[in-house]
């Protein structure tokens, strides 16, 4: 992600700002631009993007533990989830040790 309405993609990490993510009060935001880009959705099974921290959306995990891997999801559009390579938010591709799961599992990294 670098810009606003700019869709979040997967990619492999180059260990850049603008890959890294941090929350506040329920937002995730970009490092690159800290408090000024979060990530938000426009509805469920549709992208996310990166726009404006005031016009973002709130999201909630299970755990912010280091290493812990855990869901991400906002009441409004559901599960974020990799499809594709692009990030989406929407149902749920798969519970416990199901194949569909890691399309919607996140690490936790400090």
């Amino acid at each position: 992600m670098n810009w606003r309405d700019e869709k979040v993609t997967q990619a492999t990490c180059k260990n850049t700002k603008k890959q890294w993510w941090g929350h506040i009060n329920g937002q995730l935001y970009t490092e690159y631009n800290r408090g000024a880009w979060c990530l938000t959705h426009s509805g469920r099974e549709k992208p996310v993007y990166a726009r404006l921290c005031i016009d973002a959306q709130d999201w909630m995990w299970t755990s912010l533990r280091n290493n812990a891997k855990t869901s991400i999801a906002s009441p409004q559009c559901s599960y974020l989830k990799v499809v594709g390579g692009q990030v989406m938010c929407g149902k749920r591709t798969g519970v416990g040790s199901e194949p569909g799961r890691k399309k919607m599992t996140w690490i936790i990294k400090y």
